[in-house]
């Protein structure tokens, strides 16, 4: 089965709905993200712009998160491995406001994050100490997409 046959199989079962979010993530060896963070500027031949770098409070047993104090939930609608030489998925999700949860327990991340617009997709280079990936994001319409 050929990736955008994943794809639109995936898209086609999802709500068409505000603040659904649509990225292909492809994880990166921390040691080989700066040089292919680089090298895929100077192909883009786009400069490097300033990072922005993010405080993430995130627990393995839910899907509630903190970034730099606000609190949101991320619900992961689909996740699906893409048939491809390189690792990769397709993962539809749906972030919202949350209230700050009543247990600890959550651990802490330094989240760095280089992003390019290119409309109608955002390609995100980031690096913590959990992951490094590229993440390509559709922002625009959802209905449009599928």
């Amino acid at each position: 089965m050929a990736m955008l046959d994943v794809a639109r199989d995936a898209l086609c079962g999802c709500p068409r709905a505000e603040g659904v979010e649509i990225e292909f993530r492809f994880p990166l060896l921390p040691l080989l993200f700066d040089t292919i963070h680089r090298q895929w500027a100077a192909y883009k031949g786009v400069a490097v712009p300033e990072p922005s770098v993010s405080r993430v409070m995130y627990s393995d047993a839910d899907d509630l998160r903190c970034v730099n104090g606000d609190w949101q939930r991320k619900r992961t609608l689909v996740y699906r491995r893409l048939p491809t030489a390189v690792r990769s998925a397709l993962v539809v999700s749906i972030e919202s406001p949350a209230a700050p949860p009543q247990q600890e327990g959550y651990s802490t991340m330094t989240r760095i994050r280089w992003s390019y617009v290119t409309d109608p997709w955002r390609v995100d280079f980031t690096k913590s100490s959990r992951a490094c990936n590229v993440e390509v994001e559709f922002i625009g319409s959802v209905e449009s997409l599928v």
